[in-house]
């Protein structure tokens, strides 16, 4: 799933994580940190595992942090959790930079697991390998816009004119929440809403472009970027 900022998509999985543990399937769930390492998340995964199983693996992972090595462990893991039932999600797959764990996600993509990946940012390594499904969330369009203020503005009846004055936030829910929040309460300006709002998305594409660059500049001088 490739999501745009603010879109919902945690919530949206969450919720469908949900249902499915209601029903009695297990759920693992890991939100991804840049930080994150392959050992990190592997033990967490070995939660998923018999107990003989789970000391197998963390002594195996052992040993592999002294060799710098995960191939072969990365092929265990994923055999193990063949027969896993339930479901898997990391979110925030963009903010991974681990390439173990990289390589371990997509095994398990491939390996038919039911597996949800969340990430702001198009993982090509994943969405063309077979069996694997792309679902895209993007801004809102016009018709739903003003299905989203009629639900937070019911006793607005004028719709054209604030579509017209909400059009510089691009259909972006998080943009539209601050909006309506503001027409409610009235204690904020809305120019001064969708001026801070732009504002805030522009700071954030230029912090996105500041932070690629000197990941790219400090993985080519082989120093780690966190």
């Amino acid at each position: 799933m490739r999501v745009v900022t603010g879109i919902g998509k945690t919530s949206l999985v969450a919720s469908w994580a949900a249902g499915l543990r209601k029903k009695g399937m297990v759920v693992f769930w890991h939100t991804l940190r840049t930080g994150d390492s392959f050992t990190l998340v592997c033990t967490k995964l070995t939660q998923l595992f018999p107990e003989h199983k789970r000391s197998e693996v963390l002594e195996v992972m052992a040993g592999c942090v002294g060799e710098g090595r995960f191939d072969g462990l990365i092929d265990q893991v994923i055999r193990l959790l063949g027969g896993f039932k339930g479901a898997i999600v990391f979110d925030d797959y963009h903010l991974c930079q681990d390439y173990a764990l990289r390589m371990l996600i997509r095994g398990l993509c491939a390996s038919g697991v039911k597996l949800v990946v969340c990430s702001r940012t198009r993982p090509v390594e994943l969405v063309t390998l077979s069996g694997v499904g792309e679902v895209e969330l993007g801004p809102l369009r016009v018709d739903e816009v003003t299905q989203f203020l009629r639900s937070r503005l019911p006793k607005v009846r004028d719709f054209g004119r604030l579509l017209l004055e909400c059009a510089s936030i691009g259909g972006h829910p998080l943009g539209l929440e601050l909006y309506c929040s503001a027409l409610g309460s009235g204690g904020v300006s809305r120019p001064n809403v969708l001026e801070g709002f732009s504002c805030i998305r522009r700071c954030g594409r230029l912090c996105q472009i500041v932070r690629n660059s000197c990941f790219h500049i400090f993985q080519s001088l082989g120093v780690g970027w966190g």
